[in-house]
């Protein structure tokens, strides 16, 4: 779950990815219950794993590239914007 400052419209939001599409996803719960899933990037790369700083900023491991990915940063940068 997104606990981050740096993409607001993701908060308390379970951020996944798909390793083979290279999608990274949001999950909005409500009630304990999925009320919407959205697209929120892609083309991130191949998605392993996920980690977050003391901050808790949200970062992604890129195994294709070798990279870690500060997750804020990949969606702006490759949706456009961060979230609507």
């Amino acid at each position: 779950m997104y606990r981050g400052k740096t993409v607001p419209a993701l908060e308390g939001k379970y951020v996944f990815g798909d390793y083979v599409s290279g999608r990274l996803f949001a999950l909005e719960t409500r009630d304990g219950k999925a009320v919407q899933n959205s697209i929120i990037a892609e083309g991130v790369g191949q998605i392993s794993a996920f980690g977050t700083d003391q901050s808790n900023e949200l970062y992604i491991c890129d195994h294709g590239s070798g990279k870690i990915l500060e997750a804020g940063q990949a969606i702006a940068a490759l949706s456009g914007s961060a979230t609507d």
